[in-house]
């Protein structure tokens, strides 16, 4: 996105991470950082943190955080800013990918509706 300068990914649906992914996310890393942009990871699960330690992306993707709303208050404070977007959307300079919610997870629309 033009204008973006950080974008974040929640990723705690992600329960694996091998050769071909850890090249993907670091030539991602590589396209962010020659366009000025900052990738981060939120909610990593500690068996994929540590592969990505192993395949040495810890060292290229500097920004892990323990949480999403932790991501968002540390690039708030670091643009100067307090506060979220009125409109709900994400803050100026930044975006935020998030998955969709689990089949069957509060808020998806496949999650069981309460009996009557």
């Amino acid at each position: 996105m033009p204008g973006t300068e950080r974008s974040g990914a929640a990723a705690e649906p992600i329960t694996d991470v091998d050769g071909t992914a850890a090249d993907v996310l670091f030539e991602l890393d590589r396209g962010l950082d020659g366009r000025g942009q900052a990738l981060a990871f939120s909610e990593l699960k500690d068996p994929v943190r540590r592969k990505i330690d192993r395949y040495g992306l810890a060292r290229e993707i500097e920004h892990f955080f323990p949480t999403v709303e932790a991501a968002v208050d540390a690039w708030t404070a670091m643009a100067g800013t307090t506060g979220t977007d009125p409109a709900g959307g994400a803050l100026p300079g930044t975006a935020a990918v998030v998955p969709p919610p689990r089949p069957g997870a509060p808020g998806s629309s496949s999650a069981a509706e309460p009996a009557p």
